[in-house]
């Protein structure tokens, strides 16, 4: 759902249509996703430096700038 939505810009009323769901739903279950990816990240940066202390816009911002060739 995430690739569908997020990589190739499939509208998620198109996914739940697909699905069978209520567009509502897919919003549920993208929003829970992406919770569970932040969470899940952040996790494994404290594991890997406890002492860095970046939330998740820094994070997000440093891929940006990873992908469009800053870093």
């Amino acid at each position: 759902m995430l690739r569908l939505v997020y990589l190739h810009d499939v509208t998620q009323r198109e996914v739940g249509r697909m699905w069978g769901w209520h567009e509502s739903k897919v919003s549920r279950c993208l929003a829970q996703a992406m919770a569970e990816i932040e969470a899940r990240t952040q996790e494994r940066i404290r594991e890997t430096d406890p002492w860095m202390e970046l939330t998740w816009e820094d994070f997000l911002d440093l891929c940006e700038a990873h992908r469009i060739g800053f870093l």
